[in-house]
């Protein structure tokens, strides 16, 4: 949340572990080349604010770049206090949840209120002066390609909702996809004056969909043999397995959370654990699509369950919704039966569960269930039906 107020070049994602958590540094790429002393140095200031925080040297499990080694080992090493490798799947800093649980020694519930209105009324500033039209321009100038970047990024990438971000457009008489169509003609009217390519191929470059749509017909046996290079940290063959597999997964895990922006997310997620698990595929059990699939599926089902009501509403859009805003005695009680009625699911066997929050939680059809389970259409509406007695059985008692 509070990422723009320090840099706009990059984000962190925490993928959480039983025994330790990483803390993934994703760079952004604007029209300079991202350096890559800036990531280390990024990472180096994460270990320096952890151990100034906790008052103790911050001691990381592992620390990992996707680039090359720069400089001695031994100057790594004595920044990080722990192993540094080079060259794998992305940046990082793996943290053992022990040290992420210990309560923090200064920590000072008063200042931290004052912290909390300084930097909302700061990030609500940043959001009110950057969605103009010339930025978002530029932003979309950086990112067209074979496939076109979507409002919901440009929204995320501002910190505001979309529908914030159409509304200050339409002030300007702009529109996110009038914008789009703009930079792909002029993207497309350089490439003509600067490039040798033939009109067919300008053509080809500027059309959505058609890198992905190339790489996505990969056979059963090239994509299991991806996954064997990628068991072997083939970075190439890491990328080219992304190419030919993340439409498929990406509608996989769409269809469980139908959020795009946060199927994303979970594909970020996914792919990271198929680089960490590749080695664990085999040939014999089952096909490498099947495999991955199931990552994928097991990823978002998981994302459900964490946020069995869809993740939180941005803050922008609470601010624009009307009505009456509800007591903190009924917000209390609403928590309470939420907080029962997720108890009560968690009771069923875990199959189950995950098959009341799609049917009900998410809209999901008895035909969508039956095709998500293997399971005929008569078995999906039996198990709902028994499902549904027991967690009213618990909600009553």
């Amino acid at each position: 949340r509070f990422q723009r107020l320090i840099s706009d070049g990059g984000r962190f994602q925490v993928v959480a572990g039983n025994a330790a958590t990483w803390l993934v540094y994703h760079p952004r790429q604007g029209r300079l080349a991202f350096s890559p002393h800036q990531i280390e140095a990024v990472l180096a200031s994460v270990v320096g604010f952890g151990s100034w925080v906790t008052g103790t040297r911050m001691q990381p499990a592992r620390v990992q770049f996707s680039q090359p080694r720069l400089g001695p080992l031994a100057g790594y090493q004595t920044v990080f206090n722990c192993p540094v490798e080079f060259e794998q799947a992305f940046s990082g800093v793996l943290i053992d949840n022990s040290v992420l649980d210990q309560p923090l020694p200064q920590a000072d519930p008063q200042l931290a209120q004052v912290h909390e209105r300084y930097t909302t009324a700061r990030l609500a500033a940043l959001s009110i002066n950057s969605a103009s039209a010339p930025e978002i321009r530029r932003w979309l100038t950086t990112r067209i390609g074979p496939v076109l970047p979507r409002r919901a990024d440009a929204a995320e990438a501002l910190g505001i909702s979309e529908r914030s971000l159409a509304r200050r457009l339409r002030n300007q008489g702009q529109t996110f996809d009038g914008l789009v169509d703009d930079v792909r003609r002029e993207k497309a009217l350089q490439a003509v004056a600067d490039s040798s390519s033939s009109l067919p191929e300008i053509a080809e470059a500027q059309l959505p969909g058609n890198a992905i749509d190339a790489q996505s017909s990969q056979s059963p046996e090239r994509v299991a043999e991806l996954i064997h290079h990628v068991a072997q940290k083939d970075r190439q063959a890491f990328a080219l397995l992304y190419k030919a597999t993340a439409p498929k997964l990406l509608g996989t895990v769409l269809r469980i959370l139908r959020d795009r922006a946060w199927a994303d997310d979970v594909i970020q997620d996914t792919y990271l654990k198929i680089w960490q698990r590749a080695e664990q595929y085999q040939d014999g059990k089952s096909s490498p699509i099947t495999w991955l699939v199931s990552i994928a599926r097991n990823s978002a089902i998981d994302e459900l369950r964490k946020h069995p009501a869809g993740r939180t509403t941005n803050s922008d859009e609470l601010d624009e919704m009307p009505g009456r805003q509800s007591t903190a005695q009924e917000q209390l009680e609403d928590q309470r039966a939420a907080n029962k009625l997720n108890h009560c699911i968690d009771q069923l066997e875990k199959d189950r569960q995950d098959m009341v929050r799609l049917a009900y939680l998410n809209g999901w059809s008895r035909e969508e269930l039956a095709s998500q389970f293997e399971q005929p259409v008569n078995t999906i509406k039996t198990w709902l039906h028994r499902a549904l007695k027991q967690i009213k059985r618990c909600l009553e008692s």
